[in-house]
C-alpha cells in the first residue's frame, strides 16, 4: 500500500524557490488529456478538468511536462492552459464557484504572489486558507455582513451547506476592521468549506467579507489521503458510510466489541458531517499501557484544503487522551487527567488509521470524475 498517512499539511514559505503553475482552460470542452510524452501520438495517462492546478516542468514544440494530481507527471498542450493572472481575472469577473474551488493551490501557496498582485486575485484568495490559533482544521468561516443586511444574510444561509450560525464576539477579518457591519461565525459541514466561503463571498450586495478560520485545540490532526471521488462520497451525511469500518478497526485495537458496558466505553455515531468517537477502555497492548483507564474524544471527516493533490481524511482529536490509573477498581466516570499530547496514544490512532486506510484504498472508484456540489 502507498503511503497514505499524512502527519501534515505543511504549508510552504514565502521563500521557497518561484514555481510557475498553470491552470487547465481547455476552450473546446471541459477535459485536457494529459500525454504520456510531448506530442499527439503519445498515449493518454490521465485526463484533467478545467480549473485544475498544474506545475510546469519543462516545454518542447508547444507541449509543456507538468506537475498534477499526487505528484504525477505527464505532458499537455500549452495552448490549453493559462497563466495564473489570466485565469483568475477571467473567473473572478464571472465568480464561477466550480473553477475558484479547483483554483484552490493558487490562493494555498503562499510563494505565488503573483495571485495577489490582482484585485480580482487578492480579493478571491485573502484569507481563504487562513490558521487560527488552534490549528489549521477551518471547521468555522466568519462572516462581516452588512449592518442593513442582516435579514438577506439569513436568507442566504439556506445555501450553504452550514450546522450552526452565530454571531461572532469579535470581528477580526482583515481589511475590513473600519467597516461598519455584524460579525457571523458559520460552522460548515466537513467538507463544504470552500463552497461556503466562495458562495457568500459572491454576494457583495450582503457580505463584506468572509474566511475560514482554525478549528479547536488539541493534538494535531492525522489525515489519509483520499481520491477525489471518495472525497465527494463521504462529505457531509456521506461520512456515515466509514462507521463501520471505524468499529472493525476500534474492535481489532481494544480486543473487544465496540459497545458500552459496565467494562467499557466505546460509540461511533454520526454527527454533523463527523463520525463523533467516545472511547473509554483499559489500555490496550499497542499503546504498551495495559494498567490503566484512557479516554479519548476523536473526530473523523473528511477537508479539502484546495488544492488538487489534498483531499483528505481528517482523524482528529479536539480534546485528547486522558487516562487515570489503576484499573483495580470499577469503570471510572471522574477524575481524569488531560493530556495533550502522548505518543503511546499516537499509536493506537496511527494502528485505527491503518486499517480503515487499507479499507478505503480498496474501495472501487464510484466515477473517474466526480460530480461538483450542484450550488444552483
Amino acid at each position: 500500500m502507498r503511503n497514505l498517512l499524512v502527519s501534515l499539511v505543511i504549508f510552504l514559505s514565502p521563500g521557497t524557490a518561484a514555481a510557475e503553475f498553470r491552470a487547465v482552460n481547455h476552450p473546446q470542452g471541459s477535459i485536457l488529456e494529459v500525454m504520456s510524452g510531448p506530442g499527439p501520438s503519445y498515449s493518454v495517462i490521465e485526463r484533467l478538468r478545467n480549473g485544475s492546478s498544474v506545475e510546469v516542468l519543462a516545454s518542447q514544440d508547444g507541449w509543456i511536462k507538468v506537475v498534477y494530481g499526487v505528484g504525477d507527471t505527464g505532458w499537455v498542450q500549452e495552448s490549453f492552459t493559462l497563466d495564473q493572472n489570466s485565469f483568475l481575472r477571467d473567473h473572478v469577473a464571472n465568480y464561477q464557484i466550480d473553477a475558484l474551488a479547483r483554483l484552490g493551490r493558487f490562493c494555498w501557496q503562499p510563494y505565488l504572489d503573483a495571485a495577489f498582485e490582482e484585485a480580482a486575485g487578492q480579493d478571491a484568495c485573502l484569507g481563504t486558507f487562513y490558521c487560527g490559533d488552534g490549528g489549521c482544521d477551518p471547521v468555522m468561516i466568519e462572516v462581516l455582513v452588512r449592518a442593513d443586511k442582516v435579514d438577506d444574510f439569513v436568507a442566504l444561509s439556506d445555501e450553504l451547506e452550514h450546522t450552526e450560525i452565530h454571531e461572532c464576539e469579535h470581528n477580526y477579518l482583515v481589511g475590513h476592521s473600519e467597516v461598519g457591519g455584524k460579525s457571523f461565525c458559520v460552522a460548515s459541514v466537513p467538507g463544504f468549506e470552500i463552497e461556503n466561503t466562495l458562495r457568500l463571498r459572491g454576494h457583495r450586495d450582503i457580505v463584506l467579507g468572509a474566511r475560514r478560520t482554525g478549528g479547536d485545540a488539541g493534538a494535531p490532526p492525522r489525515m489519509v489521503l483520499i481520491s477525489p471521488a471518495q472525497f465527494e462520497r463521504y462529505r457531509g451525511p456521506g461520512i456515515a458510510e466509514l462507521r463501520s469500518d471505524l468499529i472493525d478497526a476500534l474492535e481489532a485495537a481494544i480486543g473487544g466489541r465496540c459497545t458500552t458496558d459496565a467494562f467499557r466505553t466505546c460509540a461511533v455515531m454520526p454527527s454533523g458531517g463527523r463520525l463523533a468517537i467516545n472511547l473509554l477502555t483499559p489500555g490496550t497492548p499497542i499503546t504498551g499501557r495495559t494498567d490503566h483507564w484512557e479516554r479519548s474524544y476523536w473526530e473523523v471527516h473528511v477537508h479539502w484544503d484546495g488544492s488538487p493533490d489534498h483531499y483528505l481524511l481528517y482523524f482528529d482529536l479536539p480534546v485528547t487522551a486522558i487516562r487515570r490509573w489503576p484499573t483495580s477498581g470499577p469503570k471510572p466516570s471522574t477524575g481524569f487527567t488531560s493530556v495533550d499530547f502522548d505518543e503511546q496514544f499516537e499509536n493506537l490512532r496511527t494502528f485505527v488509521m491503518e486499517r480503515v486506510a487499507y479499507s478505503v484504498e480498496a474501495e472501487p472508484e464510484q466515477e473517474e470524475f466526480p460530480v461538483e456540489a450542484d450550488w444552483q
